[in-house]
């Protein structure tokens, strides 16, 4: 079991065998949607409340990022479309 984000960014490194690149923030961001579909960066919560409401965790490029803000309010389809459009 995972006891805080340090924890999350760690399996997820180890998932994707990027070790160490998530952590320092320079070519990745970790966003989530929530129950309610909006889109928040991991972190912006207190861990308890992320865990209640997390649905789906995406790693995105950070020249992506630019994109993703440019709409407002983007929901996880829109996020999807986004980083597959960029492919």
């Amino acid at each position: 079991m995972l006891s805080g984000y340090c924890d999350l960014i760690d399996e997820l490194e180890k998932l994707f065998d990027i070790k160490g690149e998530l952590h320092s923030k320079n070519k990745w961001l970790i966003t989530y949607t929530d129950d309610e579909n909006d889109t928040m960066q991991v972190g912006d919560d207190r861990w308890p409340e992320f865990c209640n409401m997390v649905k789906r965790i995406f790693i995105i490029p950070k020249e992506d990022v630019k994109k993703i803000k440019c709409k407002d309010s983007a929901t996880s389809s829109e996020i999807e479309e986004t980083l597959l459009s960029t492919e």
